[in-house]
């Protein structure tokens, strides 16, 4: 139903998940674990697909935060958590915490999702980042934000970053790849070329600006699962188009 980092496994103080489509109640080309709010979907499906994962990860049902994503780099400090149908208001794609309870969510379906946790200072964050938020820093900003907002320093980071599409599926064009390169000037290092189109590994670049923050490389793990490869276990924009549900990925302090 949901895949774990090991290292976030063995972390003190937090629960977290990283979803798949599978242990849900969701039909049709939803089926099964669909937690995309505004899909389609029904909206009983979607709210005992939450009840599963709350009781399955542990976390309360009426006490979470979702993203309301658009593929920039703004973050969001939460307070205080809701329901499913009352996601965080103004768009973001990163979200914050220091108060234990509060489950944070983002969505992906071919984009990278991110868990942040420092132990230290107690706070933890959720990372949504496509190529654009690859490109724009979404992850910067959330590290630099914990840093500011709760006094978390890089070195005590940990970050899981989870299932995304692959180097091997994911295809851009020259404009795409060259937005890119700008902020990662190592990109062809990560990087297959195959005629006019360009195959960068996102999870890789992202790893990068997680070691410019100041992580520890031993402190940063990786789920190596394709997206759209995975067809059985995942979600892909890239292969479904939009008749697809979304998975995502959850963490919360105790």
């Amino acid at each position: 139903m949901y895949i774990v980092s090991e290292q976030f496994s063995d972390l003190q103080g937090i629960r977290h998940g990283f979803t798949t489509r599978n242990g849900g109640v969701s039909e049709g080309y939803f089926e099964s674990l669909n937690i995309g709010i505004r899909r389609g979907d029904l909206r009983e499906h979607v709210e005992e697909n939450y009840r599963i994962l709350a009781g399955s990860i542990g976390f309360e049902y009426n006490n979470i935060a979702l993203t309301s994503q658009v593929h920039g780099k703004t973050v969001r400090v939460v307070k205080k958590g809701g329901s499913i149908f009352t996601p965080v208001e103004d768009p973001c794609d990163a979200l914050i915490t220091d108060v234990s309870g509060i489950a944070l969510f983002v969505f992906t379906a071919d984009c990278v999702p991110i868990l942040l946790y420092d132990q230290v200072a107690g706070c933890i964050g959720a990372v949504h980042a496509g190529w654009r938020g690859t490109a724009n820093g979404v992850l910067r900003e959330a590290v630099e934000m914990m840093v500011r907002e709760y006094g978390a320093k890089p070195e005590n980071i940990y970050a899981a970053i989870g299932p995304s599409i692959g180097r091997c599926c994911f295809e851009v064009d020259y404009e795409a790849y060259n937005r890119l390169s700008s902020v990662y000037p190592s990109i062809d290092l990560v990087t297959d070329v195959k005629g006019e189109k360009y195959y960068p590994d996102l999870k890789e670049l992202n790893k990068t600006m997680l070691l410019k923050c100041g992580l520890a490389e031993d402190r940063i793990s990786t789920v190596e699962l394709c997206t759209k490869c995975e067809n059985d276990m995942f979600w892909s924009h890239r292969r479904d188009g939009e008749k697809r549900g979304l998975q995502g990925a959850v963490i919360v302090m105790e």
